[in-house]
């Protein structure tokens, strides 16, 4: 039996945000989710198959910035 590839689905959300803690001086927090899934096709290897066919991504990025 082979399976057939379909549907793919692709989404994705970033969020963030900066807090301006002093002239010259920010905080930034920013956060990133996405995932694809595509039935019948192994995303890892782009094999045909039924494993591993959704693969998700999460990410958090938290930092400061100067300007002198």
């Amino acid at each position: 039996n082979q399976v057939v590839a379909a549907d793919r689905e692709r989404q994705g959300v970033a969020i963030g945000g900066t807090w301006n803690i002093a002239p010259g001086l920010a905080l930034f927090l920013e956060y990133l989710w996405g995932e694809v899934k595509e039935n019948g096709v192994n995303l890892l290897t782009g094999a045909p198959g039924v494993q591993n066919n959704k693969v998700d991504i999460n990410v958090v990025s938290l930092g400061i910035s100067f300007v002198w």
